[in-house]
């Protein structure tokens, strides 16, 4: 049995934490299997919003301390439970949308897995706490900075210290859920929700590139270094390397289906040369010979390390793409190729 289980349907999936026997507890096993599961719906083309829940009573009842007694070292593990576990960096570095249905008790580091959804709906029976004080462990995912910046310091101050449960309705009333529906309803609302989402600004900005409303798409590459990026949300820098990904990024537009090539190309070559006065970004007698010679279905894999741009910070760190430049030529002479 698949302790994580993936449904897909008109560009939503439902992503179930499927551990119900145990409270859907995160051990090796599941903390593994949801970080592939994200790392894999991020390069889909065809999922343009996602659910997590959890099977049975619970959401997620934190760390499986049965597992850790049998493994301490998952705590401090790259692959485990610890703080340099990818587990809630695949969930926020996935570009879809993550709606979590809150089905039951999202405890600790289940907790953080719920703070690491852009929003929350919660069924009645949904109790959150972080217990983190109460058995002599840091939060390392992101919760002490995340909670208070959602509900603000001191309720925040509240929770962790205390490590008592609130419940659904005072979730909503401080504005840790949006929405808190009946565990009947739940899935149903969270998955309209989840719908809205995938068919709605997003097909609308999509045809307006189509039909050339929208006539430019670009990169806003503003790369920042480590340290400024390392600082607390309010006082990191923003901005991350773009120009190397710009092109895998837009190319999943035309893997999907929602536009051709040649409209893509008018808005990244033809029409900002074109607003900027320059003879550029197309291909006729007299004009500059700038070009570039791309495999638009080579597939790879994201490593930040290997950006050539000091700046190493992209939120596509270990996404699936598709796209890569073979041959860069200016004025008719090739100024970069690719090893292959």
């Amino acid at each position: 049995m698949s302790v994580v289980t993936v449904a897909e349907q008109s560009g939503v999936a439902l992503v179930t934490l499927n551990r119900p026997e145990a409270n859907n507890a995160l051990n090796r096993a599941l903390s593994e299997a949801i970080t592939e599961t994200f790392i894999a719906l991020a390069s889909s083309p065809t999922v343009r919003a996602i659910v997590l829940t959890g099977a049975g009573r619970s959401f997620c009842a934190g760390v499986d301390l049965k597992a850790l007694s049998d493994e301490p070292e998952l705590l401090t593990s790259g692959v485990g439970l610890g703080p340099a576990s990818p587990i809630v960096a695949a969930l926020e570095q996935c570009p879809q949308p993550i709606i979590g249905a809150i089905n039951g008790a999202a405890v600790t580091g289940g907790f953080e897995l719920a703070l690491a959804c852009d929003y929350l709906f919660a069924s009645t029976a949904a109790r959150f706490a972080d217990t983190h004080a109460r058995v002599g462990i840091l939060p390392g995912w992101g919760l002490s900075q995340k909670l208070t910046r959602i509900i603000g310091i001191n309720r925040a101050r509240e929770m962790s210290f205390a490590g008592h449960f609130i419940d659904a309705h005072r979730a909503e009333a401080w504005g840790l859920v949006n929405r808190v529906c009946s565990p009947e309803t739940l899935l149903d609302e969270t998955l309209e929700s989840a719908a809205q989402v995938a068919d709605g600004d997003r097909k609308a900005v999509v045809a307006a590139v189509r039909t050339g409303l929208i006539d430019i798409i670009s990169s806003m590459h503003t790369p920042q270094d480590e340290e400024s990026k390392r600082l607390p949300f309010e006082k990191a820098a923003s901005g991350a390397v773009a120009l190397e990904t710009l092109l895998p990024a837009a190319l999943r537009l035309f893997h999907a289906g929602d536009l051709e090539l040649p409209q893509l190309f008018r808005a990244l070559s033809f029409n900002p040369a074109k607003r900027l006065g320059l003879p550029a970004g197309r291909m006729t007698p007299g004009a500059p010979a700038d070009l570039l010679l791309f495999d638009a279905h080579a597939p790879f894999v994201l490593n930040r390390f290997t950006l050539l741009s000091k700046s190493k910070n992209t939120p596509f760190d270990e996404a699936r793409m598709q796209g890569r430049v073979l041959a860069t030529f200016v004025a008719g002479e090739p100024v970069y190729e690719a090893s292959i």
